[in-house]
């Protein structure tokens, strides 16, 4: 179970990788999850999902649930002790309106979308907390859906294992 909280963007998926071009837009957004994960082999891999409620504020209000199904690498790394695992989701995301953060962006939007998540996760004080950075995407999945729109965000979270 966990917590995060995010801003949304008014950048392109591929403007995420030119850290100093970041355009943050008024909108923000919390949310709480509930996540299973099972170990794989050996532990290192392990896979799982979510559901996240994630509200939406600032420019304009509105809920969205996102249910991702995720992949998540556990390193061990000598000069990184505190990272816990990189992780990565694909799902679907539906809002309770369409978002005018992406009809600003790319002139149109949907209330579903396809959803991706990437993040990297670090332990804090007992095994069971975790806190996470995670990139929330939500695209037409190049042309799957319609109509050409998406959006992206960055999120910073907590997450406790039971």
């Amino acid at each position: 179970m966990g917590l995060f909280l995010g801003n949304m963007t008014n950048n392109r998926a591929n403007d995420l990788l030119r850290p100093g071009e970041y355009d943050f837009a008024d909108n923000y957004f919390a949310g709480v999850f509930w996540a299973y994960d099972k170990p794989l082999g050996t532990g290192r891999w392990s896979v799982g999902g979510e559901v996240q409620v994630n509200l939406h504020f600032g420019d304009q209000a509105f809920v969205e649930f996102v249910a991702p199904a995720t992949l998540r690498y556990h390193p061990d790394l000598p000069f990184a002790p505190a990272l816990e695992s990189l992780g990565f989701g694909l799902g679907l995301s539906h809002t309770t309106k369409v978002p005018e953060v992406e009809v600003r962006v790319r002139g149109d939007a949907a209330r579903t979308m396809v959803y991706w998540l990437a993040e990297a996760a670090f332990s804090v004080g007992g095994r069971e907390d975790e806190l996470f950075v995670r990139v929330h995407h939500r695209s037409d999945a190049f042309g799957l859906l319609r109509p050409d729109s998406g959006s992206n965000a960055f999120a910073l979270g907590w997450r406790r294992a039971f």
